[in-house]
């Protein structure tokens, strides 16, 4: 579902009568800028939509079909292996508002000792984007 260099640390969902949501979280080592960790978020996200909507056990119990992105909670966290988050410029932590299926990027700001948003893109854009850098390296 998600590449080499990740392990979960977040797991859960809404469902009450049917799934609603997703909730998923994993964290890397791997030190990414914004360009990279939106391929590596759409990729992840893409590939679990894929796997919950071709799994026909599942599909009679899903709220939604298809599953679409607001309705996973997916969060990439990039520490150092002592534990603190990567040094800015590098991306620190990525999820999706699924609210506002909005992709919002953070860094870790040293001096306020704080994550900070630095970018947001709509989950179409990033997906946009995405797919325009795919097809070009191809």
């Amino acid at each position: 579902m998600i590449k080499a260099g990740y392990r979960q640390n977040l797991s859960g969902g809404a469902m009450r009568d049917d799934v609603k949501q997703f909730n998923l979280g994993f964290i890397s080592h791997k030190v990414l800028n914004i360009e990279q960790a939106r391929i590596e978020f759409i990729q992840a996200l893409e590939n679990l939509l894929s796997i919950i909507n071709s799994d026909k056990e599942i599909k009679p119990f899903l709220h939604d079909y298809p599953f679409e992105a607001k309705n996973i909670y997916l969060s990439l966290v990039f520490k150092k292996t002592n534990g603190k988050y990567v040094d800015q410029p590098h991306i620190a932590y990525v999820f999706l508002n699924t609210s506002k299926e909005e992709i919002l990027y953070y860094i870790y700001d040293e001096e306020c000792k704080k994550i900070v948003c630095c970018h947001q893109e709509s989950y179409q854009d990033g997906l946009r984007i995405y797919n325009e850098t795919i097809d070009c390296s191809n």
